[in-house]
């Protein structure tokens, strides 16, 4: 099974918790600060979820695919970066859609 290199940006002030989907065999938990970066290696089939807590708990914010997490390979002296679109604060399969901007750095979600 391949397991590709992953990177997801907290760009919220809450903390959130990247997971493995409810029905996966593959074990993925990782704490993200705000405003942090994290890099993780996950099966490209792998569905991940976004948690945080609100004021009525724990919830999932919302279901990415580690496909759109990976970083591209890295080419003779190139840095990495993800193939994926960041989403601005309040993107997620919940609601309504919001507006993509492109970066370099990692996909984003508030």
């Amino acid at each position: 099974m391949e397991m590709p290199t992953c990177c997801y940006r907290n760009v919220s002030d809450r903390l959130a918790l990247i997971r493995s989907s409810a029905g996966s065999s593959t074990k993925i938990e990782q704490v993200v600060f705000p405003f942090d970066l994290a890099i993780f290696s996950c099966p490209a089939e792998e569905v991940l979820e976004i948690w945080r807590q609100g004021p009525d708990g724990s919830h999932c914010e919302e279901r990415i695919s580690a496909q759109e997490l990976q970083m591209e390979p890295q080419e003779s002296g190139q840095a990495a970066h993800p193939q994926s679109e960041p989403r601005p604060a309040g993107g997620s399969q919940r609601g309504g859609s919001a507006p993509s901007s492109r970066t370099k750095t990692a996909r984003s979600i508030a």
